[in-house]
Formats: C-alpha cells, sequence, structure tokens
C-alpha cells in the first residue's frame, strides 16, 4: 500500500519571486519534501519586471537573479537538509513555470499568491492561469506558514460536477502522509436531479475513502437559507474547524459558468484566514480505485 502513494517523479517546484508570500509556500514545501524525502526545485520566471526590481545593473540582472536565487536554494538546504536547486529562465510566468514542471515530471508545484490586489507577479485571480498550465496539483498559499503537524485537517467542497469527486485521490494521498482527518462540506441544489448528483458524489468519496481504509471525520451540506454562496460558506467552515488545507478543483474558465465558479476559486483561494488551498485541474478520464502517486492518476 505504502509504494501506491509514492510520488512519481521525487521533485517539488516552487514557484520563487523573492518575496514572504514565495518563502511561504518554500516553508510548505520543505515540510512535503522531508515527508517524502523529494527535492526541491526553486523556479524564478525572468521578465522585464524581474529585471527591472533587480537591485544593480540591469545588464547583468539576469545573472544577478541567478546567482540570489542559487544563494536562497543553498541556504534552505543547508538549513533544512533538502536538496534544493535553483533555476532562472526567461519565459512567462503563467506557461514557463508549467512546461518546467511537465518536462521535470513534477509531482508536485508551490506559489504564494499576493491577494486580489497584490503586487508583481502573481496577482489574484491570475494565479489560477498559472494553476490551469500545471500539470500536477498546485498548493497556493499567503503568509501563513505550515503547522507543525502539516495538513492534519482537510476540507473537500463537493458539488453535484463529475469533476468535484476527483480531488478525493488527492485527499487520500494526503491522509495517508499526514495521518489527516478528511472533512465534507458539500452543496446543496434545490432541483432534485442536480441534488442526487451532490449525493452520488458524496457517496462516491465515502466509498473511496473506505476503499483505503479512511472514513470522513464530519459532514457538512450548504445552508439553503444563507445568503453566502457556497464559497463563502466554504471558507466559513474552513475558519470555524481550523481546516490546514482546502481542496478545490479548478474549474475552465469557459463561457458565463466558467467565469462565475472561477470566482469562488478565487475567493477561496485569497481567504482571509490565509489557509491554503490545493488546486486541482480537472481530468477527462480516471481509472477509478488505483492511486499510483500523489501528482494524478492512471
Amino acid at each position: 500500500m505504502k509504494d501506491q502513494f509514492a510520488p512519481k517523479n521525487n521533485l517539488i517546484i516552487v514557484a520563487y519571486d523573492f518575496t514572504k508570500q514565495s518563502d511561504c509556500a518554500l516553508n510548505h514545501v520543505n515540510n512535503l519534501a522531508k515527508t517524502t524525502n523529494s527535492t526541491i526545485e526553486l523556479v524564478h520566471i525572468i521578465t522585464k519586471e524581474s529585471k527591472d526590481n533587480y537591485k544593480g545593473n540591469a545588464a547583468t540582472a539576469t545573472i544577478g537573479i541567478q546567482e540570489n536565487l542559487t544563494k536562497i536554494a543553498e541556504s534552505n538546504q543547508a538549513t533544512t537538509g533538502i536538496t534544493t536547486v535553483a533555476t532562472a529562465t526567461d519565459g512567462d510566468i503563467f506557461s514557463t513555470i508549467g512546461e518546467i514542471a511537465e518536462k521535470r515530471n513534477a509531482w508536485f508545484l508551490s506559489f504564494g499568491t499576493h491577494g486580489v490586489k497584490g503586487m508583481q507577479h502573481i496577482l489574484g485571480a491570475f494565479a489560477l492561469k498559472l494553476v490551469s498550465s500545471s500539470p500536477c496539483p498546485v498548493i497556493i498559499v499567503q503568509n501563513k506558514n505550515i503547522a507543525e503537524h502539516g495538513y492534519k485537517n482537510i476540507l473537500l467542497p463537493i458539488d453535484r460536477t463529475m469533476e468535484s469527486k476527483q480531488k478525493v485521490y488527492q485527499a487520500i494521498s494526503l491522509a495517508k502522509l499526514y495521518n489527516s482527518n478528511i472533512h465534507l462540506i458539500a452543496t446543496h441544489e434545490n432541483d432534485e436531479f442536480f441534488e442526487r448528483a451532490v449525493k452520488a458524489n458524496v457517496g462516491f468519496v465515502k466509498n473511496k475513502l473506505e476503499e483505503f481504509g479512511l472514513t470522513l471525520a464530519s459532514e457538512e451540506y450548504q445552508d439553503p437559507k444563507s445568503k453566502d454562496s457556497f464559497g463563502k460558506q466554504t471558507i466559513k467552515h474552513a475558519s470555524i474547524n481550523h481546516m490546514d488545507l482546502i481542496l478545490i478543483i479548478t474549474s475552465e474558465d469557459k463561457g458565463i459558468i466558467g467565469a462565475i465558479v472561477g470566482a469562488e476559486d478565487v475567493k477561496i483561494i485569497n481567504n482571509d484566514d490565509s489557509i491554503p488551498v490545493m488546486c486541482i485541474n480537472p481530468v477527462n478520464s480516471m481509472i477509478l480505485g488505483k492511486i499510483i502517486s500523489f501528482g494524478g492518476f492512471v
């Protein structure tokens, strides 16, 4: 059973932009890397903006950025004992990082968001653009370091979509790593057909957990009397119950429905309590019941 949850490649990528938010992402990844005996790669995408922000001669900015990134990687390795390497390269932050993750066969990616009104490279809603290019799950953090117990309490928001239940696989993988408690909050649907779809997805999650020797720690449903959206109720539930991580399936930004769901994703990612969020891109097909890596399905 243990081998089923080994990462497909012992490499975790941190999108690093020399901010406190990227330091926070590195903090989370250090914990994961220790737990899984993984290597960390700090990746900085050199753009005109990053060159302008470099404190030195603009002509030598690329060399200086690589040197600074290497120093941070060496310091992290010396402090934690985790093999840490550095890559600074020209490119587009919203596509090149994903391309590097795919080329390296990375099993995980993390970065820090500066919030909806944040500055520099990764801004609020734009975080979803970076997520959409990633071939592996992404944890987005703000400014809260990982707790000593890791991701002990994990929240799964479940809706009526087929894709919603896919996140159970990552929850199982994390639970195996951290002995986590898995909690669920599900949408309320007035339409009977949609309500059956929600219940079917909840049932699927329960059955899949049971298959791997796990059970739900709690099960809640959206309050139909509340004026808050499901996204807001998810955030409140996570805050009140001290969740360490929220797992969401990111939506494809297509049409009005995609825009609405995407906006809810942004609210969850930028929650006021700075609870980290794992974003998983939906896959078109799944072979159920077989999990071979933290990073995906086969």
